[in-house]
């Protein structure tokens, strides 16, 4: 006799977009990956979304260049603040800034390690 198998739903896990509205705005959440978001601007294919785990469970994701070069440096698991802090001019144009900040002690990645070099 067969086994009845039931279902169950799988959505996207990409996390909810955080778009800051004022400089000093802030998420917080433990950092747990990123994703690689399909796009047709600028020629990309992709770009990186970093996502964050808030207390209450919600993940959301926030991108930008100025992220790409932070997030290299900051192992997953590692509890993070993202505060907003205006518009930067780039050689592409303007970009949102941030200021990025880890839990203190936190062991910073070298650019020869990747986060899974670290145990947990």
């Amino acid at each position: 006799m067969a086994k009845e198998r039931k279902r169950q739903e799988v959505t996207s896990n990409f996390g909810t977009p955080w778009k800051p509205e004022k400089e000093g705005d802030t998420l917080e959440g433990e950092y747990i990956g990123y994703d690689e978001v399909p796009t047709a601007r600028n020629g990309k294919k992709t770009f990186r979304s970093y996502r964050l785990k808030h207390d209450s469970g919600e993940i959301f994701g926030v991108a930008g260049a100025v992220l790409d070069r932070k997030f290299k440096q900051i192992p997953k698991g590692t509890y993070c603040w993202i505060t907003y802090v205006g518009e930067m001019e780039t050689s592409n144009g303007e970009a949102k800034d941030f200021r990025v900040e880890c839990e203190q002690g936190t062991k910073l990645l070298s650019n020869e390690e990747t986060d899974s070099d670290i145990p947990f």
